[in-house]
């Protein structure tokens, strides 16, 4: 039986492992806020996340959600090595990852599918502040920095926004990425039918 949970607050917890707040749940309309772990999923590790919030959570990788599978879930203020929001091969669908960090790569997000989500003031100390070896479809990512590759890194993007991003290395808004019907600037080397 998976432990289901709903209209719940997991604050404060702590994991020697994985899944601070949340360990292969199905979770929906929660506040999973302040918990860590310290390996993966600071919020939640492996999880069924629905219309919840994930804010302050911390861990090695994946600060916010680690291999989890979140819907209209909001990723927020939290923070990790690599992955400050989200790490692992996470699904995300109208998803709105805002003001994630981590100290290595991917401050949103590293890995995993992202469809339809907003990145937006994410920060990562090295590769790809919005997003680092991830694929985007729908998505708008903006207002993210990183030593390269502001708003994303090395990651395959589709029909996707990709603006407003900075970079102390390198092109702002991408770098090391495949692109197809998007508007970025400059245009990317591969890829097609994008604008700027």
């Amino acid at each position: 039986n998976i432990p289901m949970l709903n209209n719940c607050v997991l604050s404060n917890n702590t994991a020697g492992r994985n899944g601070g707040g949340s360990f292969s749940c199905t979770i929906s309309n929660c506040l999973l806020i302040g918990n860590s772990a310290q390996q993966g999923g600071g919020g939640d590790e492996g999880g069924l996340v629905y219309n919840c919030i994930l804010t302050n959570n911390s861990a090695s990788f994946g600060g916010g959600g680690d291999d989890s599978w979140m819907f209209n879930c909001t990723i927020a203020g939290n923070s990790a090595s690599t992955g400050g929001g989200v790490e692992g091969n996470s699904w995300l669908v109208n998803c709105v990852l805002n003001g994630n960090t981590a100290t290595n790569n991917g401050g949103g997000t590293l890995g995993g599918e992202l469809d339809n989500c907003l990145l937006i003031n994410n920060w990562a100390q090295q590769d790809g502040g919005g997003a680092y070896y991830g694929g985007l479809y729908g998505c708008t990512i903006v207002s993210n920095s990183a030593a390269s590759g502001g708003g994303i890194h090395s990651s395959w993007v589709v029909n996707s926004i990709i603006y407003f991003n900075t970079a102390l290395d390198g092109t702002n808004n991408h770098t090391n990425s495949s692109m197809s019907s998007c508007c970025t600037m400059p245009l990317p080397d591969s890829g097609a039918d994008n604008i700027a």
